[in-house]
């Protein structure tokens, strides 16, 4: 996988801005992991599991558990 390299404009920034401020985006979280299971995290992207975002969770208990 290669990073994406890109030199944000302000105005595509804007309009991102719009996008999400009126749900017209929204992303799509698949799994939620405590930090403790970074790891495990890791993994299972690394795995090419990954249907959505995986968000690792700090200070609070995830919503989803892996």
């Amino acid at each position: 996988m290669r990073p994406l390299l890109m030199k944000p404009r302000r105005a595509d920034l804007e309009f991102l801005t719009e996008l999400v401020e009126t749900g017209k985006v929204r992303p799509v979280i698949e799994r939620e992991y405590p930090l403790r299971d970074a790891a495990a995290a890791i993994a299972h992207v690394a795995e090419g599991h990954a249907q959505g975002k995986t968000v690792l969770v700090v200070g609070r208990r995830p919503s989803v558990h892996p």
